[in-house]
């Protein structure tokens, strides 16, 4: 949360987003769109990834097994708000049924490897560089109590969703290539 030209960590709110997710991915709808469908044409599309990786990808995703949770698709601290003191989940456009781990990475990866406007204060950007894995721990110290869920769990999902972000046109060219190197790196270690 930005506060008097600083950055501070409300962990209230980052845990209540937590509890709200964990409330979601509790349920089940049939009729919905299968994530890994929209996984896959997501990973195929941009050019970004060679097509041995964008196959590299897919095998890891292909090598989980399948669940059928309710998913938000595009999880980024952006979607989550307040109002009234409730605290809500927006922007259902890329709503799927499957493995609530992908929407995990998205939260992990869009804080951990956003890069803020070049207009944003320098103090702002060190600011939130120091306090980047503070907001995921906290967020995955909550849901993972309330779900069982594990960081391992989640850890594959990572570079899945890594490649479908370079489908999205909401992240910056540099974000793109700070994740095109970051998962080449880890198909490597594949």
């Amino acid at each position: 949360m930005l506060e008097g030209g600083q950055f501070t960590l409300d962990e209230s709110d980052i845990k209540a987003s937590a509890r709200i997710l964990s409330e979601i991915h509790s349920m089940t709808i049939g009729g919905l769109s299968s994530q890994r469908n929209f996984l896959r044409r997501q990973i195929m599309n941009p050019n970004y990834l060679n097509d041995v990786e964008k196959a590299s990808v897919l095998e890891i995703m292909d090598h989980i097994p399948t669940k059928d949770q309710l998913c938000h698709g595009d999880l980024n601290p952006n979607n989550f708000m307040v109002s009234n003191g409730r605290h809500m989940v927006i922007d259902w456009n890329d709503l799927t049924i499957g493995n609530p781990e992908a929407d995990l990475a998205e939260y992990i990866l869009t804080i951990r490897h956003a890069i803020l406007p070049s207009e944003t204060p320098t103090r702002i950007v060190e600011q939130f560089d120091l306090i980047r894995e503070k907001i995921i721990q906290t967020f995955l110290e909550e849901y993972t109590s309330l779900t069982g869920m594990t960081e391992k769990d989640i850890r594959p999902w990572l570079v899945i969703v890594g490649a479908r972000k370079l489908a999205a046109d909401a992240i910056s060219e540099g974000e793109k290539q700070v994740l095109v190197k970051w998962i080449r790196s880890e198909i490597l270690k594949v």
